[in-house]
């Protein structure tokens, strides 16, 4: 919106000049007639910043720009992060994602955090963790082992959450080893019995489930059997 010059008899049309602040790219708007002093400009980049002028073409010629003012589109939703991938070291109960932030131009406003999606491919776990927008990797930590689990990253600004990005493979996990949750001496009933050599013959009864499950399915159990000195 502007104000028009003193000598409105003159006036043919204005000219909206519009340049972004770094001179990348400009955009001229030509405003047919004179009576319209405002132009709704579309088509500009989000939360972009814009130094602004206007001319008027008059019967004499064109007059000398308005004084410069510099504004900025407002905000949106981000476009997706950058080169986002997700691995693991240990791969049975973590894995790590990695990603950059939007490119310049799909920023579209202040990143204030992500979100990371991660999605076991049997379609059993579905879960998200929120991230600050300083950040650029986290650990997702207590998964399934023997689970393959597909990573998205999305970025967010105060208007919402944008596009997410996938990453480019799939983390496989595997089996590690079995964690006890009770001590020996209280999951296993043991009992001897003679036999005709004179040796003794060990009766062990293991309940059905004394692991935990968090890094995977239990194949065998390996006994243990020391001599007492005192017996």
């Amino acid at each position: 919106m502007w104000t028009p010059p003193p000598n409105e008899t003159c006036l043919i049309d204005y000219v909206v000049e519009m340049t972004e602040s770094d001179g990348q790219n400009s955009v001229k708007e030509l405003i047919k007639g004179y009576q319209s002093t405002e132009k709704n400009i579309t088509g500009l980049k989000k939360y972009w910043s814009y130094d602004i002028k206007v001319k008027a073409n008059t019967t004499a010629g064109p007059s000398m720009p308005s004084p410069l003012i510099t504004k900025r589109t407002l905000e949106d939703t981000p476009g997706p992060p950058a080169r986002v991938n997700a691995s693991c070291d240990v791969c049975y109960n973590n894995m790590t994602v990695t990603w950059e932030a939007p490119t310049r131009e799909n920023k579209n406003g202040i990143i204030t955090g992500y979100v990371l999606y991660y999605i076991s491919t049997d379609g059993k776990i579905s879960k998200n963790k929120e991230i600050s927008g300083s950040q650029n990797s986290s650990t997702i930590t207590s998964l399934s082992a023997e689970k393959s689990y597909q990573v998205k990253v999305a970025a967010r600004t105060s208007v919402g959450e944008g596009e997410n990005k996938t990453a480019p493979t799939n983390v496989k996990l595997t089996s590690g080893p079995p964690i006890f949750v009770a001590l020996a001496n209280t999951f296993a009933k043991v009992s001897t019995a003679s036999v005709e050599d004179a040796r003794k013959q060990i009766s062990l009864q293991v309940p059905s489930s004394p692991f935990g499950s968090e890094n995977g399915i239990v194949r065998n159990i390996s006994v243990i059997v020391a001599e007492d000195s005192e017996a």
